[in-house]
């Protein structure tokens, strides 16, 4: 099918009073895909499917006063709305909502709220509520201290998925923290969050590959990561390159001064 064709069956739907078209229609408009982008026509659209119970709508349309799109920012509306997709048991709604108690945005400040909508959502596997639930344990904020509880959750975030967690969770099989030390492990990690953009992470693993700790030994692979974790922006991957490049230098100065 091709996108001319699904977006006039998804306005279709949405005429028809189909709330998933039309909150599915809402992100096409807020997103500008194979239709103009037209913010108040998806605020409108994620209005009409949100009022008729359309969870996922609902969450979208709190996006919008949380943000601004097509409507003034009001974070006490984006709350009430986050509340009604959260009471359907919509994960990220439920995060979202802790964030706001965390920060007091739309709510008055509660932390203990916020580590018990994290927890609800962590519990059902929400990665991003598992980390936020992390950090909560490892700050102390809403809950007590606990390190072992927030290694836990970190560790269970890295599992579903999260790419800071799996930075973390690399990290520790490095240095041997939480658990034993065990590069192979290590490098598993490493390379899960450097294929999802974390620049650290992408450091990280091109030392293993150029080191051949835990991983065999490929300098042409680990230059490579090296250079992307530099474009992402990562210190010490332009720290490295930079000495990297000056080495070669002196050496090339030296050969033909010989």
């Amino acid at each position: 099918m091709c996108v001319s064709e699904e977006i006039t069956k998804l306005k279709d739907a949405a005429d028809r009073g189909d709330a998933g078209a039309q909150n599915a229609l809402g992100k096409r408009y807020e997103e500008g895909r194979g239709v103009k982008a037209d913010a108040e026509e998806a605020l409108k659209l994620y209005k009409v499917a949100a009022r008729q119970g359309n969870a996922s709508a609902q969450y979208n349309l709190a996006q919008c006063y949380m943000k601004g799109v097509g409507t003034d920012v009001n974070p006490r509306k984006a709350a009430e709305w986050l509340w009604k997709a959260a009471g359907q048991g919509f994960l990220p709604a439920e995060h979202e909502l802790g964030v706001c108690y965390e920060d007091g945005r739309g709510v008055e400040q509660n932390y203990e709220e916020a580590v018990k909508l994290f927890r609800r959502a962590a519990e059902q596997g929400h990665a991003p509520s598992q980390y936020a639930l992390a950090l909560c344990y490892q700050a102390g904020t809403g809950v007590k201290k606990d390190i072992e509880e927030c290694a836990r959750w970190v560790r269970r975030a890295a599992e579903n998925g999260h790419a800071v967690s799996q930075s973390f969770v690399g990290l520790w099989y490095y240095k041997g923290e939480h658990v034993v030390k065990n590069p192979a492990e290590a490098v598993k990690w490493f390379r899960k969050a450097a294929e999802q953009g974390i620049a650290s992470s992408m450091t990280m693993y091109a030392k293993c590959l150029l080191s051949g700790e835990g991983v065999e030994e490929n300098h042409e692979d680990g230059m490579k990561w090296m250079k992307r974790a530099a474009e992402a922006g990562d210190a010490d991957a332009v720290k490295y390159l930079s000495h990297t490049e000056k080495n070669i230098g002196e050496v090339n100065a030296n050969e033909k001064t010989n």
